[in-house]
């Protein structure tokens, strides 16, 4: 069961169910990667960011709080 935490919810729409680079499926990547900000990073950019399928937002993730 996914815990609900609004640290990882979309900030426009609300989802819950963000995704990182990695979850995407090869559509969403293809999708995501037509966005002129998205277009211009490198990989290990794009794994920072977390990524709304409901509403196409992109989000920086948020920091990990382990040391």
């Amino acid at each position: 069961m996914e815990t609900l935490d609004k640290k990882s919810a979309c900030s426009k729409c609300g989802h819950i169910a963000l995704k990182t680079w990695d979850e995407l499926t090869e559509d969403e990547k293809m999708v995501f990667s037509r966005f002129p900000e998205v277009m211009r990073l490198k990989i290990s950019e794009k794994k920072m960011l977390e990524f709304c399928v409901r509403c196409c937002s992109v989000d920086a993730a948020p920091r990990s709080t382990f040391a």
